[in-house]
């Protein structure tokens, strides 16, 4: 398969510029953002253990059952 010099320094660029900022993200994006999520994780906020601390009642009104019979079994009279 013949491939214009013009089109390959293109696709090689391309994958230069793809391959650099794949290893900037993993050298570098991704540990800054693993250190920021366990910081928050140990924030005291996060790791309360009494849980009677943070109970709150919301009071949400339970609505009454609804009832369904099944009319198409054909044992009722019509």
């Amino acid at each position: 398969l013949k491939v214009d010099q013009e089109l390959k320094k293109k696709v090689d660029c391309f994958r230069e510029r793809i391959t650099s900022e794949a290893e900037d993200l993993v050298a570098t994006f991704f540990p800054k953002k693993l250190l920021e999520l366990d910081g928050l994780l140990k924030e005291p906020m996060l790791n309360v253990q009494d849980l009677s601390q943070i109970h709150s009642e919301m009071n949400l009104p339970v609505p009454d059952p609804i009832i369904l019979t099944n009319s198409h079994d054909g044992l009722e009279a019509p």
